[in-house]
């Protein structure tokens, strides 16, 4: 039997010379078809090299498309999200101001429609010189003399008014949302010592009512009722209806009035803005604590108001104590 030996190089075959009584192929001929090739019996069953790189080619193929395509995507996205960026100037400032959106100033006022009464939580001692004060004529209407009571625990009576102040502090324009409160506290009224300093005539320039005796209080616009007079009726709630909206700089005053007749409450106001499409919020109280309010206390039997001490005015409106605060009515002996 004549052996033949084939070197393969690549793709390219050196064929041997055929032997006596062997016809070699037709150069031409092209297999294609998939019948299963002989294998020769001295070298076992093997696959041509280039079938074998180009099987094993096909998943690397495939993988690198899905990577190619995946980075492509995040960076159209990425830079299509920075040059949006790039484009609106007034958010690229505000990515270096370091301070808050909005600047909000608040403060309790008093208004020509409320009285000054006050009540607190105990009968605590007041002391001397606030007693002294307090028996001044025109003392009811004394900054210092309401500053000091203030300071001894009292809390406005039925009514507080709240002035805010809110200024934009962003290059993008803010839109107020919302005003609503955030009830820290909420009990019985106050039964320690009432200073009773009922209203004079006058009337008040307010936006927004906050009426903590309803299910649910909302911040809502006011109805002026239509003598002109001191009661106020919730509207639908200003939001609704309303809009505030800030620029850089430019600041907006809110006159608000909460009111209570059954609880005493204790509270902050939230905020709520949209800026650059993201709504945020801020809560506001009364320089470190809650804002406060207080309804009177009554006796349930005859609904007279009753404290364990208590003072009112006089003509001189001057603090007087009154002789039998657990009965108290506006018409009470006063001892002056």
């Amino acid at each position: 039997m004549v052996r033949r030996q084939v070197r393969v190089a690549g793709d390219s075959r050196r064929q041997a010379r055929p032997v006596q009584g062997e016809t070699s192929p037709p150069e031409d001929r092209h297999v294609t078809d998939d019948s299963p090739r002989q294998a020769d019996p001295d070298q076992g069953e093997t696959s041509p090299p280039g079938d074998r790189r180009t099987l094993l080619q096909r998943p690397l193929l495939w993988f690198s498309g899905v990577v190619v395509a995946a980075v492509t995507g995040l960076l159209v996205t990425t830079f299509t999200d920075i040059g949006s960026q790039l484009l609106d100037q007034p958010h690229l400032n505000d990515q270096i101001r370091p301070w808050a959106d909005m600047r909000i100033t608040s403060d309790v006022v008093q208004l020509d429609d409320e009285g000054l009464s006050m009540a607190t939580r105990d009968d605590r001692q007041l002391g001397a010189a606030l007693l002294t004060s307090m028996q001044q004529s025109g003392a009811a209407a004394s900054r210092d003399v309401v500053k000091a009571i203030r300071a001894a625990g009292g809390v406005n009576v039925e009514t507080l008014s709240i002035r805010l102040v809110l200024e934009g502090r962003r290059n993008e324009e803010i839109r107020i949302l919302n005003i609503s409160p955030v009830v820290v506290e909420q009990t019985a009224p106050l039964s320690g010592t009432l200073f009773y300093a009922p209203p004079q005539a006058g009337g008040a320039d307010l936006m927004m009512l906050l009426d903590f005796d309803q299910h649910r209080p909302v911040v809502s616009s006011i109805i002026q009722s239509p003598e002109g007079g001191p009661v106020l009726t919730p509207g639908q709630p200003y939001f609704d209806t309303n809009t505030i909206s800030l620029k850089d700089n430019e600041q907006q005053v809110v006159m608000l009035r909460a009111r209570v007749k059954k609880y005493y409450v204790a509270f902050k106001l939230r905020v709520e803005y949209l800026i650059g499409g993201e709504e945020r919020s801020i809560d506001i109280d009364n320089n470190g604590s809650p804002f406060a309010v207080t309804g009177m206390h009554v006796n349930p039997t005859d609904n007279a108001w009753s404290y364990q001490r208590g003072f009112s005015i006089d003509g001189s409106f001057r603090y007087c104590r009154v002789q039998n605060p657990q009965d108290f009515t506006g018409a009470s002996k006063l001892n002056c």
